[in-house]
């Protein structure tokens, strides 16, 4: 549907260049304006160049792009200042009780926050656990 809009308002430019430019930017303002939706919080220049699934729990720092992210549980995240994700990144903030007398896990969940630091890059695909922490 974003992409059928950005198609249409796009159509009125003069060149095929000019269409592309436009489509693609349309496209970005409304990601970003959809992920800014959903967070806690968010910097100066945090642009959005795919659809999140985020939670009210995250937050995220200036200059930070994002493509693709999915969070996944209770947990918080926080994203530092130029963060960069390719499309497909899933950051999960809980897993499965593992002590327990059922096997091979319990019956709840433990929730971790994550962290990811200042100016780091994460490709795509890339799966990131419960209670992890990436530095600058």
């Amino acid at each position: 549907m974003v992409a059928f809009i950005a198609k249409v308002l796009s159509f009125f430019m003069p060149t095929t260049r000019l269409r592309k430019n436009a489509r693609r930017k349309l496209v970005i303002a409304f990601w970003t304006h959809y992920a800014r939706s959903q967070v806690k919080g968010h910097g100066k220049g945090f642009v959005a160049t795919a659809r999140c699934g985020l939670t009210k729990l995250t937050e995220i720092g200036g200059g930070a792009i994002l493509g693709g992210v999915s969070v996944l549980g209770g947990g918080k995240v926080k994203f530092g200042n130029y963060v960069s994700t390719g499309p497909n990144v899933i950051i999960q903030t809980q897993s499965h009780e593992y002590e327990g007398e059922m096997l091979p896990y319990g019956v709840g969940y433990r929730v971790k926050d994550v962290e990811i630091g200042d100016a780091v890059w994460i490709g795509m695909n890339v799966l990131i656990l419960p209670g992890t922490k990436i530095g600058e």
